[in-house]
């Protein structure tokens, strides 16, 4: 059940002993060693050589921690390998890959220091390749998917980038015979269009629009209608050829991945068939679940749930309302679970102290807090404040805002209590915000350290002025807008991963190519005016890398790699970064490094990245419940536990006046949804009221209340909602018997 609801499964013998080690492998503590193992791995790089500064260490040192993370790696591998099915095992790719890893890996550290013993200078060949762990272990999954789509799609986008770079082969051969030879230099003042390579490298960083329209400069000085040349490359090549290419690339990764969906949700279905046939029971002859053996599942698989969880999920399940569950209704119990639902409690100060909480003065003072001309005030307040920060105020007016902040936090944590109020991230935004402020300023005062406290308190103002967002996601059409934005980050996250091993592989590469090639001199370095002024290679004198002072964008070290990436992947002047390390080494074929970097992060995965972003956000921007979800919320309110809506009365249970009271509490903060919700929530009861009389009312029986939340929590859900319309049943369903291996 836990596999089938977070979409993995791993194949695993079934014997007992099996089942443990499975566990003892699935377990938050193992994952989080695994974890620290790969942070520290990857981490390597910063003190080995080059190393940044200020971290270097010995090399057999780093050779030490990288033979234990190998080795936890190699155990983590063997550990699987206990209870999985063996045959299986060795069928999976990324077990192969690992394997292939580790050992290539021991052998280059072998190899290195040998080679070290006899003072031999070596470079570490598998040095690269060591994000590629993070993608291949079982945790890594949803990276894993990322990376099988790119590696399908690329055969099939073949073609079309294949077309592309004849396309400019032609424009360039075209190039050469209408500009070469004429003498003519480019704006840099190096030779125009005076050979094939160098002019297919013009055109390609021209299609990037890079250097646009400085190559055209010289042609249309010379004559204005040369310029047509370019103009009919670029529309070719940028306004058609790559939005041909976007919508090529995005069209196959999209129908590759919805094959993985299509598989994963199969996959799902058959572990759930799996629990059904482990449970079930006969009950007048048909195979069922019992209400009770049901309710042991959902404590092993949630413990945390309450058992007004369970009898909710139970009441969805269990449409016919005969008491069982057969097969069918059972196949939904995964995407069920999957649904965030908040269990809220009765706050601190209610537990503790009812009395003065649910006193008349208190209703009044909570009353205001959550009327809506509270937060217009301290909204307005918040614009005060900026313009104070903006015209540069006298400092003493800082403590008064500082103290009216304070005061609005602390009458929420009172109102609303300090779960549902670090509910909301803008509130926890707000308490870091302002309490490090506050801090610090009292710590200025006691100190009189401008030095060192001034700075981090203007980063702390200006951090503030942030809170005008706030003011902004008060309002419908841009609310909308900012939480389908909040939404839909978890799931960017894998991509993020993805160009993450992109920018490892090619900084690592780029270390052991450029190191030293390029050296950056600070404004206090007495190092010679001519060795600053050329970055510290003479082959920079008077060139544009140089000219520009780009000499810290250089691979002395992964941190500024790591920035040069960036700035190849924004575009913007990539091709002076790209000339520069062709200088300073002293050769062409550097450009191979960075074409091939502008094509993979680039061309293909960024292409990917910005189209997947526009489906979720029209996917999300759209949102409506489905029929899980609406059938959820029904069945919460029909039992009186929904948050801050009326229960529905029914002649079977009624609460007394004071839990009434309490139950209609309006917990708004919580959620900017919720108002939204309850409108939806009572229309629901509204047009159910006639059949609620069969339904029990939970409400004066325990405190606990839910809130369904909006929209889906993580990549695998939010996937599954982008492609389950696409599928029907017949796609779900494997007949064929096909073997599904670990994800």
């Amino acid at each position: 059940m836990d596999d089938a609801r977070n979409g993995h499964h791993m194949e695993f013998e079934p014997t007992v002993s099996a089942v443990n080690l499975y566990n003892w492998y699935k377990s938050w503590y193992m994952q989080w060693i695994m974890y620290c193992a790969l942070l520290l791995y990857l981490a390597l790089v910063l003190v080995e050589e080059p190393a940044v500064p200020g971290l270097h260490v010995q090399f057999y040192i780093s050779m030490v921690v990288e033979v234990l993370c190998l080795a936890f790696f190699l155990f983590r591998l063997g550990h699987e390998y206990w209870f999985s099915s063996k045959t299986r095992f060795w069928r999976d790719e990324k077990h192969i890959v690992l394997v292939v890893l580790i050992f290539a890996s021991v052998l280059d550290i072998c190899i290195y220091c040998a080679l070290a013993g006899f003072s031999i200078t070596s470079i570490r060949v598998s040095r690269p390749f060591r994000p590629f762990f993070l993608v291949n272990i079982p945790e890594g999954r949803q990276m894993r998917r990322a990376f099988r789509n790119i590696r399908r799609t690329l055969p099939e986008i073949f073609s079309v980038l294949v077309l592309f770079l004849l396309i400019i082969a032609v424009f360039s051969l075209m190039a050469c015979k209408i500009f070469g030879h004429r003498g003519w230099a480019k704006t840099s003042g190096g030779p125009y269009f005076d050979n094939y390579l160098d002019s297919y490298w013009d055109l390609y960083v021209l299609v990037t629009t890079a250097n646009n329209p400085d190559i055209m400069m010289p042609a249309y000085d010379q004559n204005p209608w040369l310029s047509l040349f370019f103009i009919i490359f670029i529309i070719i090549c940028v306004y058609i050829f790559m939005s041909i290419f976007l919508a090529v690339v995005y069209n196959n990764y999209r129908s590759n991945l919805k094959n993985e969906i299509q598989e994963a949700l199969r996959r799902k279905r058959k572990l759930l068939k799996t629990v059904f046939d482990l449970m079930k029971s006969k009950e007048n002859g048909k195979e069922v679940i019992r209400e009770q053996d049901f309710a042991k599942l959902i404590q092993l698989t949630l413990p945390r749930k309450s058992q007004q969880y369970t009898k909710m999920v139970w009441c969805v399940l269990d449409a016919d309302n005969n008491g069982y569950l057969d097969q069918k209704e059972f196949l939904n119990v995964a995407d069920l679970l999957n649904i965030p639902v908040t269990e809220v409690l009765p706050n601190l100060f209610e537990r503790h102290v009812p009395n003065i909480y649910q006193s008349s003065s208190s209703t009044i003072l909570k009353s205001v807090v959550k009327h809506k001309w509270f937060r217009y005030i301290f909204d307005s307040i918040i614009i005060i404040n900026a313009f104070f920060i903006l015209f540069d105020m006298p400092d003493g007016y800082e403590f008064g805002f500082l103290t009216v902040f304070i005061i609005e936090i602390l009458l929420k944590i009172y109102t609303f209590g300090f779960y549902m109020f670090s509910r909301k991230l803008w509130n926890v935004f707000d308490v870091i915000v302002i309490g490090l402020a506050f801090i610090i300023s009292i710590i200025e005062v006691i100190r009189g350290d401008e030095f060192d406290s001034r700075l981090i308190l203007d980063i702390m103002l200006v951090l503030r002025v942030l809170r005008i967002v706030k003011i902004f996601h008060s309002l419908g059409r841009f609310r909308t807008i900012l939480n389908t934005i909040m939404l839909i980050l978890p799931s960017m996250l894998t991509y993020a991963g993805v160009l993450f091993v992109f920018f490892y592989f090619f900084a690592v590469i780029g270390l052991e190519a450029f190191k030293g090639s390029i050296e950056f001199y600070g404004p206090d370095d007495n190092s010679l005016e001519i060795d600053q002024l050329n970055c510290g290679n003479i082959n920079l004198e008077n060139s544009e890398f140089a000219r520009q002072k780009y000499c810290g964008n250089n691979f002395n070290n992964i941190l500024r790699a790591f920035v040069v990436l960036f700035e190849l992947l924004v575009v913007n002047q990539w091709h002076v970064i790209a000339n520069g390390y062709e200088l300073a080494v002293g050769s062409r074929f550097t450009r191979i490094y960075f074409i091939c970097f502008h094509l993979l992060s680039v061309i293909i995965v960024l292409n990917i990245f910005t189209a997947f972003v526009l489906e979720v956000f029209i996917h999300e921007y759209s949102f409506t419940k489905g029929r899980l979800e609406s059938s959820l919320e029904v069945k919460i309110n029909e039992m009186g536990l929904g948050l801050g809506s009326r229960p529905i009365q029914n002649t079977r249970h009624k609460p007394d006046d004071q839990s009434r009271q309490s139950i209609i509490e309006d917990d708004q903060l919580a959620n900017d949804e919720i108002d939204a919700d309850h409108d939806n929530l009572q229309f629901v009861c509204n047009q159910l009221a006639g059949l609620s009389t069969r339904y029990t009312d939970y409400s004066a029986d325990t405190a606990v209340r839910f809130h369904l939340n909006k929209g889906a929590r993580n990549v695998h859900t939010m996937l599954e909602k982008l492609f389950i319309k696409e599928l029907d049943e017949n796609d779900l369903n494997d007949e064929r018997g096909n073997v599904f291996l670990s994800s």
